[in-house]
């Protein structure tokens, strides 16, 4: 570690640690969110015909992963919470 700023040696995509799994999915569904707050803080009856669609669809894709989460959490309580291995 060099004290000295600018001294050190620029860092590569390589030096760092690979993201983890389901990172993509995670900011897919963070993005979601983030979209459809930034939506319902427009009056409806000021929101256009694309944002009311956009709007859906948000809901229904969101709507889809929550689903998919909950029959998820549902097996694994049927199944005594055994852990998926990470490899």
């Amino acid at each position: 570690m060099n004290a000295f700023q600018g001294l050190e040696p620029s860092r590569g995509k390589g030096d760092f640690a690979p993201d983890p799994p389901g990172l993509d999915l995670f900011a897919r569904i963070e993005g979601l969110c983030g979209e459809e707050a930034a939506l319902l803080a427009i009056p409806a009856h000021r929101r256009d015909g694309a944002q009311h669609d956009r709007l859906h669809a948000i809901a229904a894709e969101l709507d889809r992963a929550f689903e998919k989460l909950r029959e998820r959490a549902e097996r694994l309580a049927r199944h005594g919470r055994e852990e998926p291995s990470s490899t």
